[in-house]
């Protein structure tokens, strides 16, 4: 499948998501696990980008406080994602790592890098948990190509 393609898909799972969520219908909208998995990769590696961007430059205060209002939206959109049943439990670790950046981006934002190196930890170690319910569960997330 060509990335144009695949990234089609991802972006009319998303539209369907944020659609039926702002209907309150979010939840109970039923997808396959490929395409919330789909949506999940684009969003977390988006998020890992971001957030290692960030910490290499940690002085450009601005541009943490763009990512953090991106990582608001990611996570705006993440909440929306009707989950399959079958992946509820390492959908948990993605929400919290995607959190966790956030609060990363925020904390680089206002100059605090101790919080900023704790939270971007955080977030690393919850998505490397998520990674491993995905295994364990018998799924891996697709690669996103630069």
């Amino acid at each position: 499948m060509k990335r144009r393609d695949w990234l089609a898909g991802v972006v009319s799972v998303a539209s369907l998501s944020l659609s039926n969520g702002a209907r309150g219908e979010g939840a109970g909208t039923a997808i396959s696990e490929s395409n919330y998995l789909d949506l999940v990769a684009l969003l977390l590696d988006e998020t890992r980008r971001s957030l290692s961007w960030v910490s290499a430059h940690s002085d450009q205060t601005f541009a943490a406080k763009c990512a953090y209002q991106l990582g608001d939206l990611r996570i705006s959109l993440a909440n929306k994602i009707p989950v399959p049943t079958s992946l509820k439990g390492a959908h948990l670790h993605f929400l919290s790592a995607l959190e966790n950046a956030d609060a990363a981006f925020d904390a680089f934002a206002l100059g605090d890098k101790s919080r900023a190196s704790d939270r971007a930890s955080a977030a690393r170690s919850e998505d490397s948990q998520f990674v491993r319910a995905l295994e364990d569960a018998h799924y891996s997330l697709p690669v996103v190509r630069a």
